[in-house]
């Protein structure tokens, strides 16, 4: 680590009398220190390099071992020790810091190199637990990808980045959960990923999660580990094996898993019975030395939020004010639209996602990290999740487009697609059950219209096959109402108003109460 001591060992035990040693470092071998035994001296250089080693070498006088102390990343590299016309060679990896970087399973996540470009001479190398998973050689403009290496589990899934050297692991599994290593040349950068498998469970219920194995070895040790954002991990589970003993901590942490654990025997999975929110956060399972990992979110209820299309919403965190701990992220679906983190007092929205339909239209409270969406649109519809650090809380936003139509003239609710793909599944829902009315699924090439609802679309519905519009003819009263528009796992809300002659200036006051008044 940056600040500790490092000795570099000739292999010596004692030198002879007769004995040259110098000590290189670098792509340029500058020489650093030499000891000549027969004359009995020692010299080092210290102001070679910029003075990067200056009061930092110390010689081991009977060995030759030289010994670098309070290390820098500048210290990292090549050194060559040359023993008379012996060489030997080492590298030194000077670690700032290990960076963690956590995702969802099935997420996309970057490791980041820290460069803006690659030199021309430049080397990367990633490694997963000591195996070469995928490298650059800049000189030789060589691009190197191990898919086949650990059982293919990083098969089709890793992407270097060929002006940053930086690693893009796509559909993140819990495999993929470990330690890499990142080398540029001879410096050494170590990251912890974590995968988080995501369990979900209503409050009051139980909850499993898998260890994944079939049965349990003979030797195995298995652990279970609890803990939220920013706490120690702590151990409330242990099986080992080899002696036959399964241990449960029910009194660590205020005893909140006391009588709520159930552990299988033969697989070693976990079971969180009558859970609470006290139970939400991260799980970690150790199998010997492999670790899966786990986020639990303790759902009380599911809460859904409704707008016209333009206005703006506010999706409430319920935080009066965030602490100084405190990581806050929102997601659309698996997307990361917003975070704050509050340790390194950072703001973060990402408007260029999802093609860009947040652009300009998100705002962060940066004391109750409360997000708002102004200027709404249908695209914004669907299922937020606010994560606050391991808590997960699901929020639905539904955004309805207004259509208002007079009674027996038709209407048609736009899908807003040109034109259908080949594997599309749209359907159209009405009213507070939801009712399927009518489906286009263009994998089977069958369009259906549902007769329901006591035959009131009967003869009055048209879908438009290339777009998956559809068209309500003949309008009454009876189709005024909610309705959902569905394509493939994207949703569209629309409400129609459905008015007469005689309700017209009542629709219109009804819209407008802050533009018009009723005298008695």
């Amino acid at each position: 680590m940056e600040g500790d001591s490092v000795s570099l060992n000739s292999g010596l035990t004692e030198m002879k009398d007769v004995d040259v040693i110098q000590w290189r470092f670098g792509n340029e071998n500058t020489l650093i220190a030499v000891i000549y035994k027969w004359t009995d001296r020692i010299t080092v250089y210290e102001d070679v390099l910029d003075g990067r080693f200056r009061d930092r070498l110390k010689l081991d006088n009977q060995t030759g071992s030289l010994t670098v102390t309070h290390t820098t990343t500048e210290h990292a590299g090549d050194f060559l020790l040359q023993i008379n016309s012996e060489i030997k060679r080492f590298i030194l990896a000077v670690v700032d810091e290990v960076k963690s970087v956590s995702v969802k399973e099935g997420v996309s996540v970057s490791l980041n190199s820290g460069l803006t470009e690659m030199k021309d001479y430049d080397e990367i190398r990633w490694r997963f637990k000591n195996t070469l998973i995928a490298e650059i050689n800049k000189r030789a403009d060589i691009i190197t990808v191990y898919d086949d290496v650990l059982d293919g589990r990083f098969r089709d899934r890793l992407k270097l980045d060929n002006q940053t050297g930086s690693l893009t692991f796509t559909h993140t599994r819990t495999e993929h959960d470990g330690d890499y290593q990142l080398q540029i040349n001879s410096v050494f950068k170590p990251f912890t990923l974590f995968v988080f498998r995501l369990e979900s469970v209503k409050k009051g219920d139980s909850v499993s999660l898998n260890s994944g194995l079939t049965e349990m070895k003979d030797d195995d040790v298995i652990q279970w580990r609890f803990g939220r954002f920013g706490d120690e991990n702590t151990l409330i589970v242990e099986i080992n094996k080899r002696d036959g003993r399964i241990t449960v901590f029910e009194d660590v942490l205020d005893g909140r898993f006391r009588d709520r654990l159930k552990l299988d025997k033969q697989t070693g999975s976990l079971t969180v019975t009558h859970s609470t929110t006290e139970h939400a956060g991260e799980y970690y399972l150790l199998i010997n030395r492999e670790r899966k990992s786990f986020i639990l979110a303790v759902i009380d209820e599911v809460k859904s939020v409704s707008v016209w299309e333009g206005d703006s919403v506010s999706l409430n965190s319920s935080l009066t004010e965030i602490k100084d701990y405190d990581v806050i992220r929102w997601r659309l679906g698996n997307t990361l639209i917003a975070e704050i983190n509050k340790r390194l007092n950072r703001i973060t929205v990402y408007e260029d996602v999802l093609d860009g339909r947040f652009r300009d239209r998100l705002k962060l409270d940066n004391q109750t990290g409360s997000l708002t969406v102004t200027h709404t649109t249908t695209e914004h519809t669907g299922v937020y999740e606010l994560q606050i650090n391991s808590v997960f809380k699901p929020l639905t936003l539904f955004v309805f487009r207004l259509e208002s139509v007079k009674e027996g003239d038709s209407v048609s609710l736009n899908s807003g697609l040109t034109d259908m793909k080949d594997d599309d599944v749209i359907q159209w829902r009405f009213g507070d059950e939801n009712t399927l009315i009518a489906e286009i699924n263009k994998r089977a090439g069958r369009i259906t219209v549902y007769d329901v609802l006591d035959g009131r679309f009967r003869d009055r519905l048209k879908l438009d096959k290339q777009t998956g519009s559809l068209t309500i003819t003949h309008t009454t009263t009876e189709h005024d109402g909610d309705y959902v528009l569905k394509i493939n796992s994207v949703f569209k809300p629309f409400t129609l108003f459905v008015f007469g002659e005689l309700n017209t200036f009542c629709f219109m006051f009804c819209f407008n109460q802050d533009k018009y008044t009723i005298n008695n």
